[in-house]
């Protein structure tokens, strides 16, 4: 497991370093003008994780009857967005990221019982402000953003489906041309978890990624 989730971590984020690159050498050409404020929308993928496998982690009797036996994450990372930015150095969007589903099983004998095994879905709303930092001539700009975002979860234990946290991250936006744009950056959600017989039935994962965006100008 650790093996294949190295080999996909590998692989998106050289595939989105290559293409990021070659958007910036088409920015560096181009001349364009950028009118603003626009808006923008576009789509996503990435390597996610969830922090599920973290809980499965019991060394005692007690407490592994409260904690997955195992956890894995398994899936792609994918989503979409629409912003709106006002000038060169702010923007506001409204991002769907949907996490890798996650693998749960339990041993027989657990607080859980009759559930041995399950499968979780998370899916994350954000509404976030992107603060930009533009180099080479407005066309490449450094960013960090911070917002909020409703994380969602949709299995058989769960109490609490939903819970709202922060989120922020960092990362590089270019204006390939007058319409395309392409991102790359680093993001992550705030979950929810505490010490409780059953902790699986309030816990809300932690998430990250490592993400590839492309958006269009309208």
């Amino acid at each position: 497991m650790i093996h294949r989730s190295f080999k996909n971590t590998f692989f998106i984020t050289l595939f989105s370093v290559i293409f990021f690159l070659l958007s910036t050498q088409a920015a560096f050409a181009a001349h364009e003008k950028f009118n603003y404020p626009h808006f923008y929308l576009g789509g996503t993928i990435a390597y996610g994780q969830t922090t599920w496998p973290e809980l499965a982690n019991g060394h005692d009797v007690i407490v592994e009857a409260s904690v997955p036996k195992t956890a894995q994450d398994f899936g792609t990372t994918c989503g979409g967005f629409v912003g709106y930015q006002f000038d060169t150095a702010f923007a506001v969007e409204a991002v769907y990221m949907r996490y890798p589903d996650s693998r749960l099983t339990f041993k027989t004998f657990t607080f859980y019982y009759p559930i041995t095994e399950m499968v979780t879905r998370t899916q994350v709303y954000s509404l976030i402000g992107k603060f930009l930092f533009p180099i080479a001539n407005a066309r490449i700009s450094a960013f960090m953003h911070a917002g909020i975002a409703a994380t969602h979860r949709s299995d058989v234990l769960a109490k609490v489906t939903t819970r709202v946290g922060p989120t922020f991250g960092v990362g590089f936006m270019c204006n390939a041309s007058r319409r395309v744009i392409t991102e790359f950056g680093f993001e992550y959600y705030v979950g929810y978890g505490k010490s409780e017989r059953r902790p699986v039935d309030d816990y809300i994962p932690f998430l990250f990624s490592v993400y590839f965006r492309l958006g269009y100008r309208i």
